[in-house]
């Protein structure tokens, strides 16, 4: 009974091909959970930003984020159900590819871990794990100094925040760290 223009947008089917008839963005492998939804709604229960799917006029399917509640009429009888959606595509694509690279990250042989602008570390993958004995847990948060020796420590984190500022990485600067047990390894 309602199909603005933002459902237009995002659907492709226009109010004048939808009004009036059954949903047509209902992919089959989600109709059993369309009635479902329906059917806990016409006994009261609303919804909020559950994650489905749902399909485009070009039949491409679609993350969305459905929130949903029952309309009541005056007598307080719920009479219909009102959805509103929002595309979430883009940003379910972006988490697969933040999951991804961070399953890179932790399983590559070498030491990984990322500071952040107060020098405290954010990253700590299994490689730096293997090689300066910290557990993630146990470092991550902590001053990357903890893991410089201490006579060094403030004037390397200097030069290397120097180095990233003028060229936004650095790559072959050799050190020394300090593992969990206090030996120092080249690196």
């Amino acid at each position: 009974v309602l199909w603005n223009p933002a459902s237009e947008q995002v659907f492709g089917w226009t109010a004048k091909e939808v009004l009036g008839g059954p949903l047509p963005f209902i992919p089959d492998n989600k109709q059993e959970e369309f009635r479902e939804f329906r059917r806990k709604i016409f006994e009261g229960q609303t919804f909020k930003s559950i994650e489905t799917q749902r399909l485009r006029r070009d039949e491409v399917v679609i993350d969305v984020a459905l929130s949903t509640a029952p309309i009541y009429d005056a007598d307080g009888n719920i009479t219909a159900s009102m959805g509103i959606f929002e595309d979430i595509t883009e940003r379910k694509k972006a988490e697969e590819n933040e999951r991804l690279l961070a399953s890179i990250i932790q399983n590559l042989p070498d030491a990984v871990c990322a500071i952040d602008m107060n020098g405290n570390i954010i990253v700590w993958n299994r490689g730096a794990e293997k090689m300066l004995g910290y557990k993630a847990e146990e470092i991550i948060g902590k001053p990357m100094t903890n893991t410089i020796p201490k006579d060094m420590a403030q004037q390397e984190l200097g030069h290397c925040m120097t180095l990233l500022n003028l060229n936004d990485f650095f790559s072959g600067y050799e050190s020394v760290r300090l593992t969990k047990d206090g030996k120092k390894i080249p690196v």
